[in-house]
């Protein structure tokens, strides 16, 4: 049996740990969110807003639903008096493409556009009076893509012109976001002159950082267009777009796919990328959807959605009404309890409230769910590690102590090599038995 202990130790602790990776891993990427910011005002800046309108179509044509977008945009250029085009904007000279729109849903507009307000959503440490529309709702089962564009340079990016958003805010923020498990991975792309230096200071986990140019280097405009005045679009934004335009939901495309498209011949800067620890992949392994594109989860609901034929038709029916068409615009669904003519009127069921309590009845089922966090982690491995050692010491003092058996046939007698030194007998019993240790 002392032999066996080992083994047994081992074994609860695989298991332990089996049931932790398990769990986890039906949590890991349920969900997609994304945090776009433009960071520039003034008509000069047109090409910025247009970089951002254009990445926001881009997820929203992917599947990512506004309400999992945080849109912060600081200038409306479409409406500005200048705009010779009224609510539209353009990131080709050849204007097929109106990028801004008939749905764009702005989050933070103006001056919302602040430092204060992108560290609070990326944080969750809002004001209770902000909406929900307004937070970035994510979890740890949430891949997240932040992008921004503006000006930069040496560990910065400026916000219209009065402030500075610095590389170890930014790290700060996002060590914040790991310890709050506010995400599964984050893909952080920057456009500015120096990007890749807004990225230095980071070091929390499961992040992948792709940088427009390098320090010492600007990131330059792509064209310009000569009826506006203004340059359209920046020319990393404009090599994604171009890789991306050529991606559906269903796309085997990956993030190398995309950084092949990243040529110093086109852009006139050196694209930066860094894998931050906990992403044991590399960029050819990391689909491009899984940031740029939407999750969809199915729920299944605890009870059966009433589908059958509707009782009010057979009651019709019955009383000879075949002929006569029921009230297309009657939504109510009838219970099927109805048993003939004769029997009481069928009892009338709210379709909204049917729904709104099947949606109670699911989020309760899931509320349940228990998916184990840092701490169940740092317990599991601890756990192991505690079952490996004891299992390792017990295994080999049994080795290491002789088994041996006395045959005691009077009460003086005793073990000549015990190593415990002398065995006396109590005298309240005769040692008649082999005696085993």
């Amino acid at each position: 049996m002392v032999r066996l202990l080992p083994v047994l130790l081992v074994v609860l602790g695989c298991v332990s740990l089996c049931s932790v990776l398990e769990a986890a891993q039906q949590q890991q990427h349920s969900s997609n969110f994304a945090v776009l910011v433009s960071s520039s005002r003034s008509w000069r800046n047109y090409r910025h807003t247009s970089n951002l309108l254009s990445i926001y179509r881009t997820v929203k044509r992917l599947g990512i639903p506004d309400s999992n977008i945080l849109l912060f945009l600081a200038d409306d250029h479409a409406c500005n008096p200048r705009n010779p085009w009224k609510a539209t904007m353009y990131k080709s000279d050849d204007h097929a493409l109106n990028v801004y729109g008939d749905n764009v849903e702005v989050d933070y507009r103006g001056y919302e556009v602040t430092i204060e307000n992108l560290l609070r959503v990326l944080t969750g440490r809002h004001d209770p009076a902000v909406p929900k529309s307004k937070r970035l709702l994510s979890d740890r089962g949430s891949n997240i893509l932040i992008y921004m564009t503006g000006h930069g340079g040496d560990e910065f990016l400026k916000f219209q012109d009065v402030a500075e958003l610095l590389a170890q805010d930014l790290a700060d923020a996002l060590d914040q976001m790991t310890e709050k498990e506010r995400y599964n991975e984050v893909l952080l792309m920057v456009e500015t002159c120096e990007a890749n230096t807004l990225t230095n200071r980071i070091t929390a986990p499961r992040i992948i950082t792709m940088a427009s140019s390098l320090k010492g280097e600007s990131s330059y405009s792509y064209r310009n267009d000569y009826t506006l005045g203004q340059a359209l679009v920046d020319r990393f934004t404009h090599a994604t777009l171009e890789f991306a335009e050529k991606v559906d939901l269903s796309s085997e495309a990956t993030l190398q796919d995309l950084v092949s498209n990243y040529r110093f011949s086109a852009m006139s800067s050196h694209y930066a990328h860094r894998i931050l620890p906990g992403i044991n992949r590399s960029l050819s392994e990391v689909k491009l959807t899984e940031f740029f594109g939407g999750v969809s989860t199915a729920h299944l609901l605890p009870q059966a959605y009433p589908l059958g034929r509707r009782p009010d038709l057979n009651q019709h029916n019955q009383h000879g009404l075949q002929g006569q068409q029921p009230d297309p615009a009657d939504s109510r669904i009838r219970s099927p309890a109805f048993q003939g003519h004769g029997s009481p009127k069928p009892q009338e069921l709210n379709l909204g409230a049917f729904l709104l309590e099947q949606q109670q009845q699911t989020q309760q089922h899931y509320a349940r769910v228990q998916v184990p966090g840092q701490q169940d982690w740092v317990l599991t491995a601890a756990v192991v590690c505690l079952c490996v050692v004891l299992g390792s010491a017990s295994f080999f003092s049994s080795k290491s102590q002789p088994v041996f058996s006395v045959e005691a046939t009077s009460r003086t007698e005793r073990p000549p090599s015990s190593p415990f030194g002398e065995v006396k007998n109590s005298g309240d019993f005769p040692l008649s038995h082999p005696v085993v240790i």
